[in-house]
């Protein structure tokens, strides 16, 4: 399920559904308001959604993800889960049934790789595909240029804060590569 990410009213349908996850009976006074206000072609969807959604449990809803794609733009994507059959060590499927050989583990999960925040500190050293620096606290000498040639590339360099009295050298560093002529 595809959502353009630029479509405001569309996400806030999605958040207002979402929130209705698990929960039975009438909607607030807030979200009465709220759903007043969706166009009249769109309320009955919405409506069927939050049906649906009172009768999940968490643990069953699928995320959705914002995802900012180089090239393409921003998309939105429900991601689902994905099933890998694992074979127990030592032992061998005869048959092409899974069920019925119980041989077989299978794990569900969600084809989404972990992203974090860290320090510039933490990051020296590092080669990073896709990378956010916010320099607003940089502090040292030598730290902007620690955090932005962490980067690979620049179309996934993202420079939050950039101020040119961030970026400091030591006077000593400064003074050597001088005499480098």
């Amino acid at each position: 399920m595809y959502i353009d990410a630029e479509d405001q009213a569309a996400l806030a349908e999605m958040r207002f559904v979402c929130n209705r996850i698990g929960k039975s009976g009438g909607f607030t006074d807030q979200e009465k308001a709220f759903f007043d206000n969706i166009p009249l072609q769109r309320q009955s969807f919405i409506q069927s959604c939050c049906h649906l959604a009172s009768q999940e449990f968490e643990s069953t809803v699928l995320p959705v993800v914002n995802f900012s794609i180089t090239g393409r733009g921003k998309q939105v994507v429900m991601v689902e889960k994905e099933e890998f059959k694992i074979e127990k060590a030592g032992q061998k499927s005869t048959t092409s049934s899974f069920e019925n050989t119980g041989n077989e583990l299978v794990r569900e999960q969600l084809p989404l790789i972990l992203s974090w925040a860290m320090s510039i500190h933490k990051a020296q050293g590092q080669t990073l595909d896709r990378v956010k620096i916010d320099l607003g606290r940089s502090f040292a000498n030598g730290q902007a240029y620690v955090a932005l040639s962490r980067a690979t590339c620049k179309s996934r360099l993202e420079i939050k804060n950039f101020r040119k009295d961030k970026v400091k050298t030591s006077e000593h560093v400064r003074k050597y590569y001088e005499s480098l002529g």
